[in-house]
């Protein structure tokens, strides 16, 4: 009799701990969008260029050109070199500057020194910000910023010729970890500021932030969690460098870079994250869904408009966004490409949270 409630005990706690895993489970499926319907919504007249892994890009020259930060993290383009490659809207990006280690975000602003570009890029020994002249076809380091034991810093936005935001996606050091915190979107990123002296935390216990926009007006200051689905808004008070936290927009995507085109904000975006991370381990077997989204009415009204989705192709994970004279060109995480296509004048607009239909 007691070997039956015993056994009677351990299978209703066995049951209690399936539903427990089932319930944490679908929830974690649900917050990575896996329940969220992806539709086709394409762009006329494109073409894929020959680039793998670039991941942003940045405008210069009166916003007629573009560099384009892409290193080749799958081996899907042998023979290709990671750096900044430059395209003007025709023909093929062509490579202007070369890393010594994997680039990442990038970001121009436009000084009375001139045109200076920042680079995230990740290195053996850590990671580090390059600060760049740029001058027709040619960038040249004025300095570099090494983050001392930091090696997932992600997203950049120039504050002036010497300043800048940075964000670090994940906190933990080792790939393990990484993924433990993905998986359970534990909130251990940080946003980095450089003052021009040296970098320190201004905020941290985020969860994975990733792209970064400062407003035309320099008072405000865009962040986008990836995992949270969401777009994070600080007030930014220039005078001090510092930033609190003002409003969260749930998006129901999951934003990656953050991109002004006047005063609109390109978000390249992903839909479903498992797709995403199979993706990330083979990214010829596996494709991830895509979406070039925008925000107008920042930051009082905000409307979300989708400019571009696919579920399959031709260009998965498109991590940014801009347009280019009157083309919108997008770059991937993983993929093998650039996406060129015309520019339309509308996108499909609705309310911030919920998906859009055909």
């Amino acid at each position: 009799m007691k070997k039956s409630k015993r056994s009677g005990f351990k299978t209703i706690l066995l049951l209690i701990a399936v539903i427990i895993i089932l319930l944490f489970g679908g929830k974690t499926l649900f917050d990575a969008g896996e329940f969220d319907t992806v539709w086709d919504h394409p762009l006329p007249d494109c073409r894929l260029l020959a680039l793998a892994g670039a991941e942003d890009m940045t405008l210069v020259d009166e916003q007629k050109r573009a560099l384009i930060s892409a290193g080749d993290r799958q081996g899907l383009a042998p023979g290709q070199k990671s750096g900044v490659y430059l395209y003007e809207g025709s023909g093929s990006p062509n490579l202007i500057y070369e890393t010594e280690g994997h680039p990442h975000g990038i970001s121009s602003i436009e000084t009375e020194l001139g045109t200076r570009v920042f680079l995230v890029v990740h290195k053996a020994q850590g990671d580090v910000v390059q600060i760049l002249d740029w001058n027709t076809s040619q960038l040249t380091v004025v300095k570099e910023v090494p983050f001392e034991d930091v090696r997932t810093l992600n997203g950049i936005v120039a504050i002036d010729s010497e300043k800048f935001f940075v964000s670090q996606d994940l906190g933990m050091g080792n790939r393990l970890g990484q993924e433990l915190e993905k998986l359970l979107r534990l909130p251990l990123g940080k946003l980095w500021l450089y003052d021009g002296r040296s970098p320190r935390v201004v905020k941290d216990s985020l969860l994975y932030p990733n792209g970064l926009a400062l407003s035309p007006d320099r008072k405000i200051l865009y962040l986008a969690s990836t995992l949270g689905r969401s777009l994070i808004v600080f007030d930014y008070e220039p005078t001090t460098f510092s930033v609190k936290w003002r409003d969260q927009f749930a998006l129901r995507t999951a934003p990656d870079n953050l991109k002004w085109a006047g005063e609109r904000l390109l978000i390249g975006s992903h839909p479903q994250l498992f797709h995403l991370m199979a993706h990330s381990i083979d990214p010829l077997r596996f494709k991830a869904p895509s979406q070039l989204i925008a925000l107008d009415g920042l930051p009082g009204k905000p409307k979300l408009v989708e400019l571009y989705s696919t579920k399959e192709g031709p260009l998965s994970a498109v991590a940014s966004g801009v347009f280019l004279k009157d083309r919108v060109i997008m770059g991937t995480v993983f993929d093998k490409g650039v996406l060129d296509c015309a520019r339309v004048a509308e996108g499909m607009a609705f309310p911030l949270g919920e998906t859009p239909q055909p």
